[in-house]
């Protein structure tokens, strides 16, 4: 039971972790492309396909953030889970 109760916690505190994480590296992909978008044509009212170029690799960005936070946390769950299943078992030796 204790193992479940600590997996369901980590996992919450990590959804929104992640969360975050996406949101803000999808922000920082996107305003960079269109900060060297602006740098190199000296223009602010960005064509189309800068809008574009943009908002993919917002996406990208914020996917990659998502990915790693959340297979960071699989991995730190998992371990932390089989330190608490050791001690159970020498509990109970």
């Amino acid at each position: 039971m204790k193992l479940i109760t600590h997996v369901i916690g980590s996992a919450l505190k990590d959804l929104f972790s992640a969360i975050g994480t996406a949101i803000l590296a999808g922000a920082v992909g996107g305003g960079a492309v269109l900060l060297v978008s602006y740098a190199y044509l000296n223009q602010w009212a960005p064509t189309i396909l800068t809008d574009i170029t943009a908002g993919v690799i917002a996406l990208l960005a914020g996917y990659a953030g998502w990915t790693t936070v959340i297979l960071r946390s699989i991995t730190r769950t998992v371990l932390a889970a089989g330190k608490d299943v050791e001690h159970d078992v020498k509990q109970a030796a």
